[in-house]
């Protein structure tokens, strides 16, 4: 699909999944690290932009910030989280 829309001329962003409060960082098995850097590494292959969505939450939690605030349910962000999201997608629309 990436190869596709470039050749149509399409900008292609792609997004890291954001937050699920049952994701164990620390486990090389965990699925949702994993699945984040398979979309960095597609990123950084097709040459196409990257907003890393689960690397905001993680600096969030790193900066203090609690990341059941910016859930609504364990797998889906509330608006706080969604806002988060939003602030890696704005840079490639020039905002």
């Amino acid at each position: 699909m990436i190869e596709q829309a470039k050749a149509k001329g399409v900008a292609v962003i792609l997004l890291t999944p954001s937050w699920d409060l049952g994701v164990n960082m620390a486990s090389s098995s965990d699925p949702l690290p994993q699945h984040a850097d398979q979309i960095r590494q597609l990123a950084r292959k097709h040459r196409v932009a990257l907003a890393d969505s689960l690397e905001a939450f993680v600096q969030a939690f790193a900066d203090g910030t609690k990341l059941e605030s910016l859930m609504s349910q364990v797998n889906h962000p509330n608006r706080a989280g969604h806002e988060l999201i939003l602030k890696g997608l704005l840079p490639w629309f020039g905002a």
